[in-house]
């Protein structure tokens, strides 16, 4: 179960400051492959992997949509959960 994954990673020692998180998601992905499997979609994207523009844009509909009520915190989780929901599509 998916949850029992995302408790135990919770609760897993920290990796060393020095390691590289690719590794530590291979050496780790028996015990965590859902979590592995989701880490690497995710550190595979490049740090400019969408236009600035689509971003602001996307965020500009959301607050549009909801007369601009939400928090930036929840403004910027939506517009990444939808990035996610469309790489996966």
């Amino acid at each position: 179960d998916i949850q029992d994954e995302v408790n135990s990673y919770l609760t897993a020692p920290i990796a060393y400051k020095n390691t590289h998180i690719l590794d530590w998601w291979r050496l780790n992905a028996t015990q965590f492959p859902n979590l592995a499997i989701a880490s690497q979609a995710i550190l595979a994207i490049p740090a400019t992997s969408v236009p600035s523009e689509c971003t602001f844009s996307a965020g500009g509909r959301i607050c549009n949509n909801l007369q601009g009520s939400l928090k930036a915190g929840t403004i910027a989780a939506q517009v990444c959960l939808q990035s996610w929901l469309n790489f996966f599509d």
